[in-house]
This record gives C-alpha cells, sequence and structure tokens, in this order.
C-alpha cells in the first residue's frame, strides 16, 4: 500500500498568512479555554476550602475535592494529548505489531466505554451494534476469532477516540454501528471513494475495514479532508458547544499510518458520519 499520509489531507492544503494567523488565534482560545475552565474550578473550590473548612459539612468537602480531582484529571489529559502528538510528530512512537483479536478487543473496548459513559449525568444507554461482513472462511480461525496484526494499545486508541466522537456528535437516543469487513486489496480498491482508492496497491493482500457510523449531525462535504489536520473544529453550533483540542483525529491518522492503514470519513449533514480504518489483516 502506499503512503496514506495525504490520503485525507492531514498535513493542510497551504493556507495565507491572514489565515494562518486566524487559526492560530482561534487555537490559542480554544486551549485557553480548555485550560482555564478546569484551573478556575479548582481555583475556586481551593478557596472555599481554605476558607470556609469548619463551616462546610463533610459531604461537600468531599464534594469540592471531587470537583478539584476532576478538573486535575481534565488538565492531565490535555496536557498528555499535546505529548502524544509532539512523540507522533517527532516520529517518537513505534508500532508493535502481534496477533490481535479484533473481535475481543473490539468487545472489550465497547464494555470500558458503556462503563465511561455510564457515568455521565443525564446519559441514557446507548445501543452499540458490531456488524460482521465476512465471506470468506479464511477470515476466522476454528475458534470464530478474528486476527489481524496489530500493536494492540495503539489500536485500541483510536476504537476509543472514533466510539467517543460517534457519541458526542449524536443523540444518545441514536445507536451506533461498528461495521466490519475483510476481502483483498484489489477489491477494496475498487469498493471505495476515488481519492482512498488511489492509496491503495491492487493486490491480493488480505484488508480489515473497521467502520464507526453514527446517525448525528453530520460533517459538510469540504470540511472533510480537514477534520484530520491538527487542532481543526468544525465550525457549526453543536460542534462548538463540545469541549475539544481538534487532536482526536489527527492521532487517530498517525496510528493508522503507522499501520500502513487509511483513515477516511463519509458523512452527510443531518443524517451522520462513517469513520472508514482500513488495515493490512497480515
Amino acid at each position: 500500500m502506499d503512503d496514506a499520509s495525504n490520503t485525507n489531507g492531514s498535513t493542510g492544503a497551504a493556507h495565507s498568512p491572514d489565515q494562518n494567523i486566524a487559526m492560530n488565534a482561534e487555537w490559542l482560545a480554544t486551549v485557553s479555554h480548555e485550560l482555564r475552565s478546569p484551573l478556575m474550578a479548582i481555583k475556586g473550590y481551593a478557596d472555599l476550602l481554605l476558607h470556609y473548612e469548619d463551616r462546610l459539612a463533610e459531604g461537600e468537602r468531599r464534594e469540592f475535592l471531587q470537583e478539584i480531582g476532576k478538573g486535575s484529571n481534565h488538565i492531565a489529559s490535555v496536557l498528555d494529548r499535546f505529548l502524544t502528538l509532539a512523540r507522533f510528530e517527532t516520529g517518537d512512537v513505534h508500532v508493535h505489531l502481534a496477533p490481535v483479536d479484533l473481535l475481543q478487543l473490539l468487545q472489550q473496548v465497547l464494555l470500558d466505554f458503556s462503563e465511561s459513559i455510564g457515568g455521565e449525568a443525564g446519559t441514557v444507554q446507548r445501543s452499540i451494534h458490531i456488524l460482521t461482513e465476512f465471506d470468506t472462511p479464511t477470515v476466522k480461525d476454528p475458534q470464530g476469532s478474528i486476527i489481524i496484526m496489530a500493536d494492540r494499545g495503539l489500536l485500541q486508541v483510536v476504537l476509543i477516540q472514533l466510539l467517543d466522537n460517534a457519541h458526542k456528535y449524536s443523540p444518545a437516543s441514536t445507536p451506533i454501528d461498528i461495521g466490519l469487513g475483510l476481502d483483498t486489496a484489489a477489491q477494496w480498491r475498487a469498493l471505495v471513494p476515488e481519492q482512498v482508492a488511489a492509496q491503495i496497491e491492487p493486490s491480493q493482500q488480505m484488508m480489515v475495514e473497521i467502520r464507526i457510523q453514527d446517525y448525528g449531525i453530520g460533517i459538510p462535504a469540504h470540511y472533510h479532508e480537514a477534520i484530520f489536520q491538527r487542532f481543526y473544529r468544525v465550525d457549526m453550533n453543536l460542534t462548538r458547544a463540545v469541549a475539544g483540542l481538534g487532536l482526536g483525529l489527527t492521532i487517530c491518522q498517525y496510528i493508522v499510518t503507522l499501520h500502513r492503514g487509511i483513515i477516511w470519513v463519509e458523512s452527510l449533514p443531518d443524517v451522520g458520519s462513517t469513520i472508514h480504518v482500513l488495515l493490512p489483516a497480515q
């Protein structure tokens, strides 16, 4: 397979000086908000504990400490994202390939993800389905597992990020569908969009597709490449209301590229989005 690093325009088109200034200003505003909000919460609760500790009930003190912990965790998460991006951009991340049971990994990710969103206020039970489309008997081992060569930890990062995006940008009452398919690179070349097909060598190498589909707000076509650029966030009312740095899909693309794979999006506004990940199976 050819280098997939430019498949979704992750390097981005050239911007004018004015555009770069505007993008940097927007990025600084986003980062400032992501750090300032939890810092202010931490300071406020800490001040209350320092000045009114004797007047606070034990339950109130515990609540304040929990909020301080929550804010601290958020700041640590933001900084960790920056450090992770820096490691990818300096080539300091290496893939350690080993046999991975894809279905087992998906089931574990879904269990962890369901538990994490289960604690959100007002969250209803989210319906997430795994849909397999394997027509060849060579895909599964005798025990029914789907085995691919991948870095389990890095692939887990991709799956969690894509599930988190689908959850954030679609109503909780709608399902999230996870599709799995496997075919030769030559067959995928005939099935995928033209700009993706250009990145696939017409060989008999088996490739597995993982796609995560939501039924949410969708993304206009002119944003499809830009969303993989670092710090880029679609300028829509709902996306502005959802916290984030615009690094998740950038990190996903780095990981997929390290696996010699391709990641792309198909989406329509008010219909939903499907993120596709195509990886060599061996």
